[in-house]
Parts: structure tokens; C-alpha cells; sequence
């Protein structure tokens, strides 16, 4: 398991990544957004997202 930042409480990532993810979740579910018509794969999306808010709070800085 890679490095947890010490330097934000545990409470502020966990709110922060909640709102993030609950509203792509409904750009999704009420078609705010622009989806293409071929290859487009919401939930790779949603994997790439929450991969990058974890490499936020897994690394220094």
C-alpha cells in the first residue's frame, strides 16, 4: 500500500473524494455531459477519476 499524506485529515479527502465522484456519477445519470457516440465507456471514466484522486492523497505535496 503506497504512502498516506499526513499533512490533510482523513475527514477533508474522504468529503473531498465523496463530492467528486457523486457528482460525475450524475453528470452521467442525467446526460449533462457530451457523450460521443462510439468508445465512450463511462465506467473506465470513473476508474480514471478515482485513480487520480488517489494518487492525490497517496503522494507528498
Amino acid at each position: 500500500m503506497p504512502p498516506r499524506r499526513t499533512d490533510e485529515p482523513e475527514e477533508k479527502m474522504f468529503s473531498t473524494t465523496l463530492h467528486l465522484m457523486l457528482a460525475a456519477v450524475t453528470r452521467y445519470a442525467v446526460g449533462l455531459i457530451y457523450i460521443p457516440e462510439k468508445d465512450f465507456e463511462p465506467e473506465k471514466e470513473i476508474e480514471v477519476l478515482k485513480d487520480m484522486l488517489m494518487e492525490k492523497y497517496t503522494t507528498a505535496g
